[in-house]
């Protein structure tokens, strides 16, 4: 697991019920989301057995979850501050760090995991599950070049100083223990 993902977990553990909110501005609709991350899956696997099926089935397992979700809100607004509507917005993501904010474009299949891989039925498998998908979402993946050999130069500056710049309140946390933006 990366270095990244256990300091998100120890937070969510260390400020249990006490996360602070990132509001999003524009609301997403929980369905709408996961549905873009089964497709995702399906594009992946490149091994639909047949496109209708396919898609009624993503349908209802993305009624399924969003309406889990939509079931669990309360409990998730209170002890980690993910804010989901009663419609099915999700309106706020827990703040872990300050000035660190995760991949949005990770949000549908963080949701999907949610859905799929929490455990629901008991409390502290519940706790444990949960926590460890959202640290899974908002941990930084280590970098690999091999995987960007043909990117160009500015895209390579711009990726090293997001690393940067994404990196930065992690080793200050790592290093001092406290968390916040500095000194």
């Amino acid at each position: 697991m990366y270095l990244s993902a256990e300091l998100f977990y120890q937070r969510i553990v260390e400020d249990f019920g006490n996360l602070g909110k990132i509001r999003l501005d524009d609301p997403m609709l929980i369905k709408d989301l996961v549905t873009v991350a089964i497709n995702a899956e399906a594009e992946k696997d490149d091994n639909s057995l047949d496109e209708i099926s396919s898609q009624t089935s993503s349908l209802s397992d993305a009624d399924s979850i969003h309406d889990l979700l939509v079931s669990k809100s309360k409990m998730l607004d209170d002890y980690f501050s993910l804010e989901i509507s009663p419609e099915g917005y999700v309106n706020s993501l827990p703040l872990l760090l300050d000035t660190y904010y995760p991949h949005m474009e990770r949000l549908p299949q963080y949701l999907l995991d949610l859905g799929r891989k929490v455990n629901w039925k008991e409390e502290r498998g519940c706790f444990e599950t949960f926590a460890f998908q959202t640290a899974l979402f908002y941990a930084v993946p280590p970098g690999d070049d091999k995987d960007n050999e043909d990117i160009t130069p500015v895209r390579s500056f711009l990726s090293k100083k997001y690393l940067f710049l994404v990196r930065q309140p992690m080793i200050f946390v790592f290093r001092t223990g406290k968390v916040g933006s500095g000194p």
